[in-house]
């Protein structure tokens, strides 16, 4: 067959891969392209006439209704995936499925799943709702040996265990600038933008770092069932004590052992205890999330 021979006014040559079956059909490259019978009319699934525009993942993609709760965002409506193999995109084949870069748009974490698709409003709402929360968490301490266990860190990682990477750290940077300018949101009601520099600001700024990691891991799968909720609450929670630990040596003038046991060492089994708890709640969210969707 000679170039350009059953290819249209414009005789473009066929994708890098793509076969000729006899005149004017061109076979391969992915459900989206129609057949081309005998009589040249489009059939029912191969390629289109060549020299269109390549597809883009838009195009196969609902436009104006957003997924819903648990839904990945490419899925089409009917519940077919709108992520198609094999398609010609940019110059070369694509699978939508498998390559990375279009990975990570589907809904996973609790608040998304139980609000559906957010607005600007929806998100500003859960960071105030969120950064107060956390407010009212830091007044509350728990009696327990070797020294009390304050509810802090439990706001932090239920934050990120509900809002995933991005708002957690937001809520979390409102309540510190909430803090700073002169709410009594801080442990113990003290309030005012010395605590950011002051010897405890490894761990207030570490607070940022431990939500958006939480968040990352319940995005990342980890995101039900109480072991795997474990995980990604504990991970940050254990990391928090770096940059805890680092300021306290390096800006207050502690040795590494002294700054490990007045910063570290007395809050371990409460971190865990609060670890457990968050599992457990978010656990029980999406649980009870299931129930009343049936």
């Amino acid at each position: 067959m000679r170039r350009g021979e059953g290819l249209g006014e414009r005789g473009a040559e066929p994708p890098r891969g793509a076969r000729h079956e006899g005149e004017g059909s061109v076979v391969g490259h992915g459900p989206l392209f129609p057949r081309r019978g005998a009589a040249g009319k489009p059939g029912e699934g191969a390629l289109p006439p060549l020299g269109l525009r390549p597809i883009h993942p838009r195009d196969i993609s609902p436009k104006k209704k957003g997924p819903g709760p648990g839904v990945c965002a490419g899925d089409a409506a009917g519940g077919a995936p709108a992520r198609q193999k094999g398609v010609f995109f940019r110059g070369r084949i694509v699978d939508f499925a498998r390559d990375p870069r279009f990975r990570g748009d589907c809904t996973v974490t609790l608040a998304q799943a139980a609000l559906g698709q957010r607005s600007l409003t929806t998100q500003a709402l859960l960071v105030l709702t969120g950064s107060a929360a956390l407010g009212l968490l830091s007044q509350v301490e728990v009696p327990m040996l070797p020294v009390p266990m304050s509810l802090q860190t439990l706001g932090v990682t239920l934050i990120g265990l509900t809002l995933g990477a991005r708002l957690a750290a937001l809520t979390v940077l409102a309540y510190l600038a909430q803090g700073a300018a002169g709410l009594p949101v801080f442990s113990g009601g003290d309030a005012g933008a010395h605590h950011l520099v002051g010897p405890t600001a490894g761990f207030l700024w570490g607070f940022v770092a431990m939500a958006w990691a939480t968040g990352w891991l319940v995005e990342r799968g980890l995101d039900r069932g109480f072991l795997r909720l474990f995980a990604a609450a504990a991970v940050p929670a254990a990391l928090l004590y770096v940059p805890g630990v680092a300021w306290l040596t390096l800006f207050v003038g502690m040795d590494l052992s002294t700054a490990i046991a007045a910063g570290a060492a007395p809050f371990l089994l409460g971190d865990a205890i609060k670890c457990a708890i968050a599992a457990v709640t978010v656990s029980g969210g999406w649980k009870a999330l299931g129930a009343r969707r049936r």
